[in-house]
């Protein structure tokens, strides 16, 4: 299972996000299972951790990427890992969805459709009658 963090506070790395997946499991599942996870290694062998950084509208964002081969503890993780507050961030995180043709939201083979009017941002709305008086 793939899982999306987002909102993450700036400057955080791999290795962080590491140790926050940890502590938010400890937390919220039994001592007993999270020895058990623990001990085989599943944390550090099964999971890979990845930061990103997007900038949007002058701000920089980070977002993270944790993939986890079982989907029960996958499950697990979001559902700690969600709303958690860390360095003053709520957390955000949800199972990751690969974007691909079959669940883009534009219209059924936009691609394929032609433009048959003027390009709109050549168009200067303000200056229309139209515009300005409805």
């Amino acid at each position: 299972m793939e899982i999306f963090v987002s909102n993450l506070p700036e400057g955080i790395e791999a290795s962080e996000l590491k140790h926050l997946l940890k502590d938010s499991l400890q937390k919220n599942i039994f001592q007993k299972l999270y020895d058990k996870i623990v001990s085989q290694g599943s944390l550090d062998n099964n999971v890979s951790y990845s930061v990103f950084n997007k900038e949007f509208d002058g701000e920089v964002r980070q977002y993270g990427h944790i993939g986890i081969n079982s989907d029960k503890l996958g499950s697990v993780a979001v559902e700690s890992l969600n709303s958690m507050n860390y360095q003053g961030h709520d957390l955000v995180a949800r199972k990751y969805f690969h974007r691909t043709y079959n669940n883009d939201r534009r219209d059924i083979g936009w691609r394929d459709h032609s433009w048959l009017q003027e390009e709109r941002r050549l168009i200067e709305r303000r200056e229309s009658e139209d515009y300005l008086w409805g």
